[in-house]
């Protein structure tokens, strides 16, 4: 690489691109705020890396097509470089070899990475979220045939081998959430923790409304719940009409509103009807993350209902501590692990509907406890927003990279 006085970080992406036809792309709104955020603290150039999706992608809902809200842009109007590349061709390989690092999410089309930045010379720091308990977790959720789901099992052993030799190898890791931090600091000589989410430092709930919501509580008035994300088994979302059942069965006044988009809405929504929730339980559908969802949840709700049933390191579990609201939920590894971190919560067994629905009661009669709850998310949140959050990002990674010219 010849030197320059603006070194490029490049970031290389598990988010896939979309190449239109007259030469745009779509590309996540979230990918492009994060890259966004790196260029604050980077004192360089910065160069995003996706590999290509087909255009049969598109399903005609622009907004949500690749699992999120999309946006379709020019190239060139972006605030940074983009490579739409395969992350195994040389074309790859030469992007590689003209940046001073590379961030690179982990996963079977980047555990050869390390050893590539090794051959370069280029130091690669992996970025990580599934362990692989976690990932058994998924598959589990969304195959039923048990033949699949061993051939499943099989590929993600052999994968999980492939990457934690990559790590090994890697000059750095950045783990979001505790599961894969705990799995994988003991094998790389530069582990960080970070929590993702997309909850800014101006977005965090205000103390009046934070006030509020604690009157509300110690009112005694019917404990207003919510979840938000997309509608599938991954998330659990089928669960939550049976929780609601069970809660409902135990005489707590409540509210539950569903908030998202996705393959089991017709389901949930047919649920709800035929279970009788109508009275307590709505499904809000998709709305908008900074104008509606956070001021709603800010105002109007107590508790998050969690019924995830896999470790998945969601950004909804710092984005609800930013809007001052503890979590119910079950305890998937990466809920727990925060959890343990921040007394801001309670989880049960995972799929335990009516363990569930018992916390939320014995929540909804000690509300002194879910008002301490409440406190500590928001405490824990100040600390670890959008920007906090990738500024400490950016400091590893510019300390990984000092290490490496040493």
């Amino acid at each position: 690489m010849s030197e320059t006085h603006k070194p490029i970080l490049a970031v290389f992406s598990n988010v896939r691109a979309i190449v239109r036809s007259n030469g745009n792309v779509v590309l996540l709104e979230r990918l492009i705020s994060g890259m966004e955020e790196h260029g604050k603290y980077w004192p360089g150039e910065m160069l995003c890396g996706c590999e290509p999706a087909p255009e049969s992608d598109l399903t005609g809902d622009t907004d949500r097509a690749l699992g999120g809200a999309n946006v379709e842009v020019s190239p060139g109007d972006l605030p940074f470089k983009l490579a739409v590349v395969d992350f195994r061709s040389d074309a790859a390989r030469r992007v590689l070899a003209n940046v001073a690092v590379a961030i690179v999410g982990t996963g079977h089309r980047a555990t050869h990475m390390a050893a590539w930045g090794k051959e370069l010379d280029r130091p690669i720091i992996y970025g990580s979220e599934y362990t692989l308990k976690t990932r058994l977790q998924v598959e589990r959720a969304e195959v039923s045939n048990p033949l699949r789901f061993a051939r499943k099992v099989v590929w993600q052993l052999n994968l999980e081998r492939k990457q934690r030799r990559a790590i090994r190898l890697a000059d750095g890791i950045q783990c979001n959430g505790t599961p894969t931090y705990d799995a994988y600091k003991p094998i790389n000589r530069n582990p960080m923790l970070f929590f993702d989410g997309r909850m800014s430092d101006d977005m965090l709930v205000t103390d009046a409304d934070q006030a509020e919501r604690h009157a509300r509580l110690r009112r005694g008035e019917p404990l207003r719940l919510a979840w938000s994300g997309r509608l599938n088994r991954m998330k659990g979302a089928h669960h939550l009409p049976a929780f609601a059942t069970e809660l409902k069965k135990l005489g707590v006044p409540f509210k539950l509103e569903i908030f998202g988009g996705g393959v089991l809405e017709p389901l949930l929504r047919r649920d709800v009807a035929e279970r009788g929730l109508s009275d307590c339980v709505e499904i809000k559908g998709y709305v908008d993350f900074n104008k509606v969802l956070t001021p709603y949840m800010q105002k109007h709700v107590d508790v998050w209902i969690c019924p995830h049933v896999q470790g998945d390191p969601s950004g909804a579990f710092l984005e609800t501590f930013g809007s001052g609201l503890p979590i119910i939920g079950f305890d998937s590894e990466a809920l727990a692990g925060m959890l343990r971190l921040v007394g801001a919560g309670r989880t049960v067994p995972l799929g335990d509907n009516k363990a569930l629905a018992a916390a939320v009661a014995g929540a909804a009669r000690n509300r002194e406890e879910l008002i301490r709850w409440s406190t500590a998310a928001r405490t824990f949140a100040i600390d670890h927003t959008f920007d906090k959050s990738f500024q400490r990002r950016m400091t590893h990674i510019d300390e990984v990279l000092k290490s490496h010219r040493r």
